[in-house]
Order: C-alpha cells, then sequence, then structure tokens
C-alpha cells in the first residue's frame, strides 16, 4: 500500500518531469547527430550581421614557388559588432585567411581558417571551420 501511494503522489509532476527530460534529451540527441550549434546570447546592443560566400586567401612564403588548392574556397563569416560598425561593413572589411608559411608539405592537410576584422568587429561563427589544403602540381 505504500509503495501505491509514493507512486500516486504528485504523479502529474513526475509525467510532467519525465515528459521535459525525454524533450531535452531528444533536443540534444538531434543536436549531436546533426552537428548543430547553439548560438550564445547576444549581450547589450550588439547585433549579428553574416556574410558568405567570403573567398579564402592564402597566407604563405612569397618565394615559394609551391601553389595550394584549398577546399572549399569560400566560408561564410558571421561578425557581432554594434548597429552603426555593421551598417557600415563590407565584405572588403573581413580579410579570411589560412596561414600556409610553415607548411613543408601539403597532402589531405587540414588548416583552421583564420579571420581578421575591423576594430570594434567580432568574429561570432565562421563555418567551416577547417579547410582542406593541396598541393597543386606545377604545370
Amino acid at each position: 500500500m505504500a509503495w501505491q501511494e509514493l507512486f500516486r503522489h504528485n504523479l502529474w509532476l513526475k509525467l510532467s518531469a519525465l515528459a521535459l527530460a525525454v524533450i531535452s534529451w531528444f533536443i540534444i540527441h538531434l543536436a549531436i547527430q546533426y552537428d548543430l550549434h547553439l548560438e550564445p546570447y547576444r549581450l547589450g546592443n550588439a547585433n549579428i550581421r553574416e556574410f558568405r560566400r567570403l573567398r579564402i586567401t592564402t597566407l604563405s612564403d612569397p618565394t615559394s614557388p609551391r601553389r595550394f588548392q584549398i577546399l572549399p574556397s569560400e566560408v561564410s563569416v558571421r561578425v557581432q559588432g554594434s548597429s552603426r560598425l555593421l551598417s557600415e561593413l563590407s565584405e572588403k572589411d573581413i580579410q579570411v585567411f589560412v596561414n600556409l608559411t610553415d607548411i613543408k608539405d601539403a597532402f589531405n592537410l587540414l588548416r583552421k581558417v583564420e579571420v581578421l576584422c575591423p576594430t570594434g568587429i567580432q568574429p561570432v561563427r565562421i563555418r567551416p571551420e577547417v579547410v582542406r589544403i593541396e598541393l597543386v602540381d606545377n604545370p
């Protein structure tokens, strides 16, 4: 009799807690499975703007005769800053590059994409964050 009373006491609270746990697990499971990233909350009056299909440039030794291919060759960059700065910002103001100055051999090498923005603008997200570098044969 005591077990039945323990089970029935606040049954609606127990069932709603179970439902909330199942829903939370489902959302987290989908986020992991489909590689979804939850964005952090914006603080203050910071605004966000996204630039798509920005071309990646290479930072390499100018005396080197080697040529590299970057896959993919373009990225999307989400930046954060004041609304005034974001309204004046253009694609030319954002520099997207990979640093290849220390590369000896480039056979399916992975490199992190780096972004430089004007003062007052911070990159929030870069997609993809990592690109593949391949050495192109010289003709």
